[in-house]
């Protein structure tokens, strides 16, 4: 709503695409900004440093958070996570730069195989924990397998010493990996934290079952590896000189 002044001949408030404001004294008719200002560089990381914190923690509190000693208040066990976890990130990123803030390292978690498959369709992890739980007298495990935005592919509390899975994953995602293995004891009414994480980066272009998978090509299965030699079967790619253009 706009409220006129006659005897100033302007308006304060919006009206349609313009507004009216009084500035210096006088009243002035301005349009409605019709662009969004861009984000800066540092807002965009923050912004994606947060998202990655918010599925990191969303993985953690379905499986751990009865065990993780957090009060929620008056946010959901997510958030509340989220708020526990914020030291992580460090120069508007997201990242275990700052892991050993919260867990000890220690020699209790071994991971015996974290790697994936030929045809990148699956990851296959073994973990071992060494040291006694009871889930039942508040101590327990967890594994976790993140794909490159942290999403979660892996999320669960084993109720053995042993775990091993073989994960689903999307062949044509390609980036870092993490497989974050983390325990907690909990001694008179206290919480410790024990933990390791690792990464496996596959980026770049990726050979599976003989396919030479090129990244953001637009015919992923055309190129194939015979006898040491690339075959393409893409009928847009071509040889100009001594150059192989592929798509």
């Amino acid at each position: 709503m706009a409220i006129l002044d006659f005897s100033k001949g302007g308006f304060r408030g919006k009206l349609g695409c313009h507004y009216g404001e009084r500035q210096n004294g006088s009243l002035q008719l301005k349009k409605t900004p019709t662009a969004i200002p861009k984000h800066t560089q540092k807002q965009t990381n923050s912004v994606r440093a947060f998202e990655k914190l918010n599925r990191f923690s969303s993985a953690v509190a379905s499986v751990a958070f009865d065990f993780l000693g957090i009060k929620t208040g008056n946010l959901l066990k997510h958030n509340a996570t989220a708020r526990f976890f914020k030291g992580l990130i460090h120069n508007h990123a997201f990242d275990f730069q700052n892991f050993d803030a919260y867990f000890e390292q220690d020699s209790s978690i071994i991971l015996r195989q974290f790697q994936r498959a030929e045809d990148g369709r699956s990851f296959q992890i073994d973990v071992q924990n060494l040291a006694p739980f009871s889930k039942k007298e508040g101590s327990a495990w967890f594994v976790f397998l993140f794909d490159p935005t942290f999403r979660a592919l892996l999320a669960t509390a084993p109720d053995s010493q042993e775990f091993s899975a073989t994960v689903s994953a999307n062949p044509e995602i390609v980036g870092t990996f993490r497989a974050v293995i983390f325990r907690v004891e909990k001694r008179a009414n206290r919480r410790f934290f024990f933990g390791l994480y690792s990464e496996l980066d596959v980026t770049g272009a990726l050979i599976f079952n003989g396919v030479w998978r090129i990244k953001n090509s637009k015919n992923p299965d055309a190129y194939i590896i015979e006898e040491s030699c690339i075959i393409c079967a893409d009928p847009e790619s071509e040889i100009v000189g001594k150059v192989a253009k592929v798509r």
